[in-house]
């Protein structure tokens, strides 16, 4: 009976901070392939670059340090991932007072390569936005720059968005090394449905059977049966806005508001262009009235969903 060799790859790298980032990526790819949980990636993560770096720092001259190798042996076993770093650089004993008196590496190294990993745990599926820039999705190890912040957020259809600052600064909380992120449902999502007829232009045929006042008479009613107050009605004209209803979950922070606006097409045939539109508050910013606090929803509170269709059965 034979036995399938553990998973191994081995990385070659030039003894420079270029070099370093490559294997840290050529890394993860194989730890991710192979179905590594995303912490323990961003622990072998945090090891290489910290113990690589250094051996840049610390094992060679500036002036020769393109012209070494260093080696990184990865091997995952059942229970266990293994890292092997072969170099050739100076030896380095810690007991010896001497060698611990190192020099301090340069402003330019520190910033590239010092702070904090934090592994974002977030549900499959899920969009992870680390400074506004989508990062991944469902798990992403997030860098956190030594004497900066980062802003992680993270949504998912149907759920609340979330969202939360990391900092590596003398004066903030220290960034976990892991980060678990549970989404709350969106009570909004149940509450409507997906909808191609959402701010969106619908024309409305008429029979002929229907005089002009039959019409409108008939189409203020249907309207007046979704919504309480009408903003501006003008007959002559065949223009009818209704007031903004709004519809808020507060302990969710979400606000969706809805309105309709008829105009007359044509004469004849008579005919009218309805629009319902639908409208969210965009994420952290509650607000009733704002009009820069809401985009577009593509969604229809069930409220509203078949006033168009009931219309179009009507007036036909």
């Amino acid at each position: 009976m034979t036995s399938t060799a553990p998973p191994s790859l081995l990385i070659p790298m030039t003894a420079d901070i270029g070099g370093l980032e490559i294997a840290r990526l050529q890394a993860r790819q194989f730890l991710e392939n192979n179905q590594v949980d995303e912490h323990t990636v961003a622990g072998v993560e945090l090891i290489i670059e910290e113990a690589v770096t250094n051996t840049l720092r610390y094992g060679y001259e500036v002036t020769d340090a393109d012209e070494h190798i260093v080696e990184l042996d990865l091997q995952i076993e059942p229970q266990e991932v293994r890292l092997l770093i072969v170099d050739d650089a100076k030896a380095f004993d810690p007991m010896d007072a001497d060698a611990l008196l190192l020099p301090e590496p340069p402003a330019s190294d520190r910033v590239a390569l010092a702070g904090r990993v934090v592994a974002v745990n977030a549900p499959a599926g899920a969009r992870i936005f680390v400074n506004q820039k989508q990062a991944g999705t469902g798990s992403f190890s997030v860098k956190v720059p030594d004497g900066g912040c980062v802003k992680v957020h993270v949504e998912q259809s149907g759920f609340v968005s979330w969202d939360q600052e990391f900092c590596s600064q003398d004066n903030a909380p220290v960034p976990p090394l892991e980060q678990a992120v549970e989404l709350v449902t969106d009570d909004s999502y149940a509450a409507s449905v997906a909808s191609d007829q959402a701010n969106v232009n619908i024309t409305v045929e008429v029979s002929p059977k229907l005089n002009e006042v039959q019409a409108w008479k008939l189409l203020a009613s249907i309207v007046l049966g979704s919504f309480d107050v009408l903003e501006n009605s003008d007959s002559q004209t065949g223009y009818l806005r209704t007031a903004w209803q709004t519809k808020s979950w507060k302990d969710l922070g979400v606000v969706v508001r809805t309105r309709i606006i008829v105009k007359r097409q044509s004469d004849s045939p008579l005919r009218y262009v309805v629009k319902i539109v639908s409208e969210r508050n965009k994420d952290g910013i509650y607000s009733l009235t704002e009009d820069e606090a809401f985009v577009a929803w593509d969604r229809l509170l069930n409220t509203y969903k078949d006033v168009i269709s009931e219309m179009q059965a009507r007036l036909k």
